[in-house]
């Protein structure tokens, strides 16, 4: 029996935290719904505007998205970026299991410990969703997950049965509140989640406000928690995504050649200010985040900036770690832009009111 799985390839829980809208949800449902997944102002988290996803309503700026005319033909359409990612799994593993061997030498640990925490210093999660902005040690991770019941009894007496309790138990978390609600302006140093990793780059939250203030109190030694921080800068970024992973349903081939990834949908009514601006200048580009040229670590081009920066707490003792010998994990293997259209434009088109091409 096949247990329903949200992982991808390199073994990490995917499809976590898609921003929320005005518009969809009841008000009851919403109020849970928002938390850590629409914007934080000063009041806390609110819903996105519409506009910023479906045409024809107002948008985070309150104006109307550009759109084709008729304006009733575009009415509550998007647009969507396709992508097929192949996903290097081989170089991933090679790659993790190299540095791990030396993190785990220079921090004096087991390196099933060094392995995971690397893991989870590059995504920003744990591999099982938890987010390191909430549960920022291996420690404190395995100790967490054993209360929130995602560890499998080896000695049950109904194996799959367990199997999907464990499943159901970590599922359910990553669809509740809890797994989102967290900032990022209260480690603005990366002490906890490293200011590089790929999830600070692809939804920063409050990171980038500017409010923030930066560095650590001389006197004190201590960060700034910078609450009155909100998401400013941040909730002009965000797109609906959808990935499904394809390829061996085991995930047992560890190797550059199968055919596996993830094939994504990304939908926004201005893919140049949303998908495109991510994926350029805070994936490919390290400068918004003081990372200098080093790309994202796991979905960033590699072939010249290999460095991943992981900071170190000056209380533990220990010495940042860089890992040096990333590779390119993520190659783009086809994809497209696409109109999304209403049911009303697809009406207009079956009327013969608008010419489709």
């Amino acid at each position: 029996m096949k247990i329903p799985t949200p992982k991808e390839h390199f073994g990490f829980t995917d499809g976590i935290g898609d921003p929320v809208l005005k518009g969809q949800y009841p008000d009851d449902r919403m109020k849970t719904a928002v938390v850590g997944r629409g914007k934080l102002m000063g009041n806390g988290w609110e819903p996105l505007e519409t506009g910023e996803f479906i045409m024809g309503h107002p948008d985070e700026s309150q104006e109307l998205p550009p759109c084709a005319r008729p304006f009733e033909f575009s009415h509550n359409g998007t647009f969507m970026a396709y992508r097929k990612l192949h996903e290097n799994v081989g170089s991933f593993s090679q790659v993790v299991e190299e540095e791990a061997e030396t993190y785990a030498t220079q921090m004096d640990v087991p390196l099933d410990e060094a392995r995971e925490t690397l893991m989870a210093k590059m995504c920003g999660r744990w591999s099982d969703g938890v987010p390191l902005s909430k549960v920022s040690t291996y420690t404190e991770w395995r100790a967490f997950g054993k209360k929130m019941g995602f560890d499998v009894d080896p000695d049950a007496e109904h194996p799959v049965a367990e199997a999907g309790r464990a499943a159901k138990a970590q599922i359910d978390y990553i669809r509740s509140p809890e797994a989102s609600d967290f900032r990022y302006a209260d480690d603005m140093a990366g002490l906890k989640c490293p200011v590089g990793a790929h999830m600070r780059r692809v939804n920063t939250r409050d990171y980038l406000d500017p409010v923030n203030a930066v560095g650590v109190d001389p006197e004190t030694g201590v960060q700034p928690e910078n609450k009155d921080a909100t998401t400013a800068l941040n909730r002009r970024r965000r797109v609906l995504r959808r990935g499904l992973p394809y390829g061996p349903s085991n995930f047992d081939s560890k190797d550059d050649n199968t055919e596996q990834g993830v094939a994504m949908m990304l939908m926004g009514t201005s893919l140049f200010r949303q998908f495109e601006f991510v994926q350029q200048q805070w994936i490919q580009y390290g400068l918004d985040f003081h990372e200098g040229n080093n790309t994202c670590p796991m979905l960033g081009n590699h072939e010249h900036h290999k460095r991943h920066t992981i900071a170190s707490d000056p209380a533990t003792g220990k010495p940042p770690y860089v890992m040096n010998k990333l590779k390119t994990f993520v190659e783009c293997r086809g994809g497209d832009y696409f109109l999304i259209p209403s049911m009303t434009s697809l009406r207009m088109i079956a009327m013969g009111i608008v010419d489709p091409t």
